[in-house]
Formats: C-alpha cells, sequence, structure tokens
C-alpha cells in the first residue's frame, strides 16, 4: 500500500451533533509541516486539543519548538463555540468534537496518531481514544497510538465547580447583552473572561520566572478566539459564551467506562502542582490513573512542579519534554 500524500493547511471537517436538536456542525483546523516543510506519513501526527476559551493558537510554544512541532506534523483545531468553529449559540459537546476530530483524520487521511490535550482538550482526547476504538473492525484501522491528558479529568465536575462558574458565565454573558435599560458591551466581557483565565491558568505558576508574556498572550488568544467565534453575529457573544460553560460544566463522567476497558491505548497524564481549577490535593489526576490501570491500559504520570492549569505555556520547556520522551516509547 502507498504511503499517503499529506498536504499542510488549513481545513474544516462536518458532523452531526448528538444532541437534540441536531444540527451540522463545522469544526476548523490546520495540519502543520514539521520544519523540514513535508510530513512523513510513517510518524505519526500530534492532534493538539486547546483548553477553555482558547483557540489553535494556543499551540504557538509547541508550533515553535524545535524538538516538537519543527520535528513532527501537528494538527491543531478549533473547539466549537471557539474562533473558526462558530455554533452561533447552539448547544454542542465533547463527544461532538471528539467525532469531529475522528472525521478529520480520515479526511485528511490521516493513518496514526497522537492525542495531546489541556483541560477540556483531555476529556475529548478520552474520547476520542474510546470512539476509535469503538469503531475499529475489519475496515477500520485504529488511528489513535496514544494519548496525553493534561490538566483534565475523567469526573463529572464538582457541584461547588459548576456553580461558581455558572455564575462567572451568567455575568461575562449580562456584561455582554446589558440589563436594566443599559447597552451590553462585547468589549467588557470579553475583557472579564480573558483577564480572568490569565489569572487563574497562567498567572498562578509558582516558579514566576516561566510567566514572562504568557498572560497578555492568553488575553489576546482568549478575545481573538471568541471575537471571530461570534464574527458573524456579535450578539451572539452571551450565547455562545453561556452555551461553551454549558458543555464545559455539564459534560457526563467517564471514569466507569475507563475501568471497563473503553481506553486501551496507552495513556500520559500530565498535571501541574499548581493547577487551581483541578487542584492536586483532590486527586483528579490519580484517579485517572488507577481507572486506566484497572482496566490493564498502560498509564504513565508526569506531575510538573509549580505549573498551572494552562501547564504547556508557562512550562512549555517540561510539557514539551515530558510529552516527546513518552511519545518515543510508543510502538
Amino acid at each position: 500500500m502507498s504511503a499517503p500524500q499529506l498536504k499542510a493547511g488549513p481545513g474544516s471537517v462536518k458532523v452531526t451533533t448528538s444532541g437534540s436538536p441536531s444540527y451540522e456542525l463545522s469544526v476548523a483546523y490546520t495540519l502543520h509541516a514539521p520544519g523540514t516543510g513535508e510530513i512523513n506519513p510513517f510518524a505519526p501526527v500530534l492532534v493538539l486539543l486547546h483548553p477553555f476559551t482558547t483557540s489553535q493558537e494556543y499551540w504557538k510554544p509547541q508550533l515553535d519548538d524545535p524538538e516538537f512541532g519543527q520535528r513532527y506534523a501537528c494538527m491543531t483545531f478549533d473547539f466549537p463555540g471557539h474562533a473558526l468553529s462558530p455554533t452561533h449559540g447552539r448547544a454542542w459537546s465533547h463527544w461532538d468534537m471528539a467525532q469531529a476530530v475522528l472525521a478529520a483524520l480520515d479526511q485528511v487521511g490521516i493513518p496514526r496518531a497522537v492525542v495531546i490535550g489541556v483541560s477540556q482538550g483531555g476529556f475529548t482526547a478520552y474520547r476520542i481514544a474510546m470512539l476509535d476504538q469503538k469503531r475499529a473492525g475489519i475496515t477500520v484501522e485504529r488511528k489513535i497510538l496514544g494519548i496525553v491528558s493534561a490538566g483534565s479529568s475523567i469526573d463529572p465536575e464538582a457541584k461547588d465547580f459548576v456553580k461558581q462558574y455558572s455564575e462567572m458565565a451568567s455575568n461575562i454573558a449580562l456584561a455582554a447583552r446589558g440589563e436594566g435599560g443599559k447597552s451590553g458591551s462585547n468589549d467588557g466581557a470579553l475583557k472579564m473572561i480573558s483577564s480572568g483565565m490569565a489569572q487563574d491558568q497562567v498567572e498562578t505558576d509558582d516558579d514566576k520566572s516561566r510567566i514572562g508574556d504568557w498572560p497578555q498572550f492568553t488575553r489576546s488568544v482568549v478575545t481573538r478566539s471568541l471575537s471571530k467565534a461570534v464574527e458573524a453575529d456579535p450578539t451572539k457573544l452571551g450565547d455562545q459564551i453561556e452555551t461553551n460553560f454549558k458543555a464545559l460544566l455539564h459534560r457526563d463522567g467517564i471514569a466507569d467506562r475507563v475501568k471497563g476497558s473503553e481506553v486501551t491505548c496507552p495513556v500520559l497524564v500530565v498535571h501541574g502542582s499548581k493547577d487551581v481549577a483541578y487542584p492536586p490535593a483532590d486527586d483528579y489526576h490519580t484517579r485517572q490513573i488507577d481507572a486506566l490501570k484497572a482496566a490493564g491500559t498502560r498509564a504513565d504520570l508526569e506531575m510538573i512542579d509549580g505549573a498551572p492549569h494552562f501547564i504547556s505555556l508557562s512550562a512549555w520547556r517540561e510539557f514539551d519534554a515530558a510529552v516527546l520522551k513518552w511519545i518515543e516509547t510508543l510502538a
């Protein structure tokens, strides 16, 4: 069988959402060639899935890293409701995103991939592995060699977390829509959410020498992501923000399914010791490892000292090195 000819560049894939009412969801992606300019069809493509409120831009440190994006072909995606994958306020789920990623790999002709996800990207990485395993058979070969779950979880969100972030979503949406006869301000709403993400998910890095310009980078990426998502109708910003939060906060837990051997590819769990979204003291990382090992699945853990929730930004050197070392162990 001849090797597929993979061409770098942007694209999009369409899938039907699983909710009711369903609709045709378009998800944007970009296939990035490594530094050689040519994509080796026999090497795995690294699928990079960004955290909440960001976009494909989030992966700049990895794409610029000579040992990461300049060595491997990478495929970045915009989640539904983010950047170039608008949903116009309509509901979406991480299962929909998982379906879209597999459809995009099929569409481009990528035979093997490693999925690397941060936060919501990690939620989706597990679901991609499950769908890939489920559809594998005589005519369809498995594509996913392994997944990296960074700053992520297999549990449903805790009630206090849901309450806190639901209130945040309502306040941000209200700022966009306005109230009491006062007009809303998209600029004000975007400032609220982008500043909050930079402060909580990046500036909490315990190693202050790593922080640098990453908070400003995060604010810019979040602002551009959500602005682009409602470019066709800026009045939908409040709706889109609330819809995105609902997908994040009300996703299903998959711990029992992981324990039940629905994920059999190797998994690397990466976690920062200063993750404020999923604090190590609450054992989000160890529950992943325990569930995977209960099913007999290879599970490895990498804790990065002092690193925050958006672990692959300020701690990108440590993150990249750990991930690449692990990828080299995959058959």
